[in-house]
């Protein structure tokens, strides 16, 4: 069954704001971590000089980050992944103790419907009791096509290549649709879209890039970045340095790639850099 009609069955909840946590959880750990320009200090209790000038929120997020004790503010920073359907008593007990900051599912974590939500509401509860009421990150792969590790709940869902004919208005439309069923799920972290630029033949890429054409490219994920946005769910471009010439998979073995760096600057400046 298609994953649209799941996620007009239960309203989703309200969006959450991992990535502002995430800042201000860096912005309160140490000099080294936070950009120079923050200056030192940020292990202190004492205001940044900017400070002032940030929104509400985000002065009431790095509150809250202070008053965390160092080990937790690390173990915010770690994402984590297990087998099966249910995490063991050890991974609860560190995310309980505020030692996890995310948790990323895979096809091997996911059931059914009912079992995914009650997965990832145990995990948001849990890691939420030791840092101040903080939700983690919950992420998963939901790109569409071969690379959708929800497909036994959503069924086959169409990849970036052919959602592209759809134009940048219509590939925004899929990103806000996508995070209704995400958020339906208990997800607020998608990582996706592919931002590749289908460069050469590619079994491992394929139909995931939305285009052959870097502009084209750019402007696909970038709205499908926004739609997800639009949706309450967080995305990541990926992958970084560029995956679309390849025909490996990175994520399970290292190699070299080999390409004249201005021509590979021109297409990751087209990609990235707007």
């Amino acid at each position: 069954m298609p994953h649209r009609s799941h996620a007009a069955t239960r309203r989703p909840s309200a969006p959450w704001c991992p990535l502002r946590l995430t800042v201000a959880l860096c912005l309160a750990l140490s000099p080294i971590t936070a950009p120079p320009a923050l200056g030192a200090g940020c292990e202190t209790s004492a205001p940044l000089a900017h400070e002032a000038g940030l929104p509400v929120a985000e002065r009431a997020l790095l509150a809250v980050a202070r008053r965390l004790p160092l080990e937790v503010k690390a173990g915010q920073l770690l994402m984590v992944g297990f087998a099966g359907n249910t995490p063991d008593a050890g991974l609860l007990e560190r995310a309980r103790r505020g030692r996890i900051g995310g948790f990323f599912l895979l096809r091997r974590n996911v059931r059914d419907t009912a079992q995914v939500q009650l997965l990832t509401s145990a995990l948001s509860a849990g890691a939420a009791e030791a840092s101040d009421g903080i939700r983690p990150f919950v992420a998963t792969d939901f790109e569409g096509g071969t690379a959708n590790a929800l497909r036994a709940i959503t069924g086959n869902t169409p990849p970036a290549a052919a959602s592209a004919a759809a134009g940048v208005a219509g590939v925004d439309l899929r990103g806000v649709e996508d995070a209704t069923t995400l958020r339906w799920l208990g997800f607020n972290l998608d990582l996706a879209p592919v931002a590749d630029v289908l460069s050469a033949p590619s079994a491992v890429i394929g139909t995931r890039a939305f285009s052959s054409d870097a502009s084209r490219a750019a402007a696909l994920s970038r709205a499908y970045l926004r739609g997800l946005q639009r949706g309450g769910v967080l995305g990541v471009l990926k992958h970084f340095p560029g995956h679309g010439a390849t025909a490996w998979q990175a994520t399970r073995s290292c190699r070299s790639l080999t390409r004249r760096s201005r021509r590979c600057d021109s297409r990751k400046s087209s990609a990235v850099d707007r």
